[in-house]
């Protein structure tokens, strides 16, 4: 992978197996889901130890990316369907925004993000996505217990 266009790329095709026509709606869901890939490649990429992605108080971009990240993270380490996920997935989107502003996600976010999330359910989109893992530096399924 030699740049962040190479990473798009491979975006695109996993999510949309080289469909050359998108939606508004498709190019929505990609760019969220990219966003998702692209804070994994530079976490790799920089070898932090430590990175937020979050906003301030979670209730714009930083419960949408958390709950999209943590859906990519167990997609691409086959932990998706384990009995605890759905909890933990939903505690990860919510938590921050209820618990720094005492509301949920907005309304316009979580849109996008279900919208999103819907896309990821997909099995072929799944098994597409897990071709990335080696590039995102994902190569073991027990990096992350869920």
């Amino acid at each position: 992978m030699s740049s962040v266009y190479s990473l798009i790329q491979l975006t695109l095709e996993c999510l949309y197996d080289k469909n050359k026509l998108l939606s508004i709606q498709d190019k929505k869901d990609c760019i969220e889901t990219w966003y998702g890939i692209l804070i994994l490649y530079m976490v790799r990429f920089s070898q932090a130890r430590i990175y937020n992605i979050s906003c301030k108080s979670g209730v714009n971009r930083g419960g949408k990316s958390n709950s999209i990240l943590f859906k990519l993270l167990c997609i691409l380490m086959d932990k998706e369907n384990t009995a605890s996920y759905a909890r933990i997935h939903r505690v990860i989107t919510h938590a921050p925004a209820l618990l720094a502003e005492q509301q949920t996600i907005a309304l316009n976010r979580r849109e996008r993000l279900f919208s999103a999330l819907a896309l990821l359910q997909n099995e072929a989109v799944q098994k597409r996505l897990k071709s990335l893992a080696p590039i995102l530096g994902i190569v073991s399924k027990s990096t992350i217990k869920v």
